[in-house]
């Protein structure tokens, strides 16, 4: 079910919710850089209440709890450890939240969004493997049943770029051909990653 996040009122479990600053229980799973970044963003400009980072490794949920706290001046965050592959545990932590950022590996994403089913939770994923999304999309009469959004394959390419191109086409009457250039991938992959490094590493 997509849905604008705003036009929800009512949450599952009856959980009814204004939208004013720090009324919003956000779930982030996987606390790697991207983890964090999408929990400052949460903190930043979500109207969160709290954003729960979960990780495997619970120091480093810890330490990007208290990276974000830095940085926004709150205590917002907190991290705790989850792992993504215990679907009874990933239930339990994803039940009280609103909603939920899933950065963990694609590779989790169909049984992370099956999980956000069973606790009727919305969650948004990174994506990574179009075969896995398609899977995903294969719910969406389960997650219109239980009224929760599942909004696969939010990443940047594919997901986002492919999303913004999906959406240019509508603008047009007639398309014969859809380029994506994608500056992190070379003409000449050079293994093993094929990827062109364009971050530095913190």
């Amino acid at each position: 079910m997509v849905a604008s996040f705003r036009s929800l009122v009512t949450f599952p479990g009856g959980k009814e919710q204004g939208f004013r600053t720090g009324v919003f229980r956000y779930g982030i799973l996987g606390a790697g850089r991207q983890g964090t970044a999408a929990a400052y963003d949460l903190v930043v400009r979500g109207e969160a209440k709290e954003v729960v980072l979960a990780d495997l490794d619970e120091r480093r949920a810890a330490a990007s709890a208290d990276r974000i706290n830095r940085l926004t001046e709150s205590s917002c965050a907190r991290g705790v450890r989850v792992d993504a592959t215990g679907q009874v545990a990933l239930v339990e932590f994803l039940r009280p939240l609103d909603a939920f950022v899933s950065s963990a590996s694609w590779r989790l994403n169909l049984a992370v969004t099956e999980a956000a089913l069973d606790a009727e939770t919305h969650m948004c994923d990174l994506g990574g493997n179009t075969e896995v999304v398609r899977a995903q999309l294969e719910l969406n009469g389960e997650a219109r049943e239980r009224g929760v959004c599942i909004v696969p394959d939010c990443g940047e390419a594919p997901g986002l770029a492919s999303n913004l191109l999906a959406y240019a086409l509508t603008f047009l009457e007639e398309t014969d051909q859809l380029l994506l250039l994608d500056g992190g991938l070379p003409e000449d992959p050079i293994p093993p990653f094929g990827c062109t490094r364009t971050t530095a590493s913190a």
